[in-house]
């Protein structure tokens, strides 16, 4: 499976290498219109024989994997600023899957910040496979548990305040003037507490200038990378005969 993941990580950099990553839109309006690049042997005008027959068993099990069907949308899931659906999709994806490593740790996550940039790719409307969630999250990002201070909370609610937007589950964000008002599972946020995060390794070392996470009360690592614990969730709502369904909440206001 780990050379099936690398063959395929290959073949998707070239859809990342052409993807924009943002398009403003109203938030209001709650639309979008997507472009999908396909990348397949049409695209070359040249092949080698020998390539092509030493890649062939490898690109038909990538295929095969890729294309399991593990659930079902209403809509197709975009993202947006400040607030989007593949936004909140993703951060309740994570915040839900990350309460099962709680009884382990003893720390049950309140809230779950995702990275806009890190959201590559639309979930389609129907049918969502295995290939869709890896267009979604390529990166080998695990899923992390961080207890921050009050202060680093609100540094983290300043930030996505300033960043116009970032996927947030479990808290809500209304700025005020140069000020805001935030609420974390709908209890106003107290900056003499503790919370507890669910995030990615890649923004608890400071990726994507959040050095506020750097140095949190407490660290667990899950072991579990977001990409599968993305595709768990879904397969699990399939199990029970559920969909994903859009969840247009605005949780930002600014």
């Amino acid at each position: 499976m780990k050379v099936l993941k690398i063959l395929y990580s290959l073949i998707f950099a070239l859809v990342l290498i052409s993807c924009n990553n943002s398009t403003p839109q109203e938030s209001a309006t709650w639309e979008s219109s997507t472009v999908y690049i396909p990348v397949d042997s049409t695209i070359a005008k040249t092949t080698d024989a020998q390539i092509d027959s030493t890649i062939k068993p490898y690109k038909e099990k990538v295929d095969s994997a890729m294309n399991e069907v593990i659930g079902f949308s209403e809509v197709e899931h975009f993202k947006n600023k400040p607030n989007g659906l593949l936004n909140n999709l993703s951060a309740d994806m994570v915040l839900e899957m990350s309460k099962k490593q709680a009884p382990a740790t003893g720390m049950i996550p309140q809230i779950c910040l995702l990275n806009y940039g890190g959201l590559r790719f639309p979930l389609p409307k129907g049918s969502i496979t295995i290939g869709n969630v890896y267009q979604l999250m390529p990166f080998e990002n695990e899923m992390v548990l961080l207890k921050l201070t009050g202060n680093q909370v609100d540094s983290l609610f300043r930030y996505v305040i300033e960043s116009e937007g970032q996927p947030i589950a479990g808290c809500k964000i209304l700025k005020k003037g140069k000020d805001y008002q935030a609420f974390i599972n709908n209890k106003p946020f107290d900056k003499t507490k503790n919370y507890v995060l669910v995030t990615s390794d890649y923004l608890a070392d400071g990726g994507d200038k959040m050095s506020f996470l750097k140095n949190p009360t407490d660290y667990y690592r899950t072991g579990v990378l977001i990409r599968d614990a993305m595709i768990d969730y879904i397969k699990e709502l399939h199990r029970n005969n559920q969909t994903l369904k859009p969840n247009k909440e605005e949780r930002i206001i600014l």
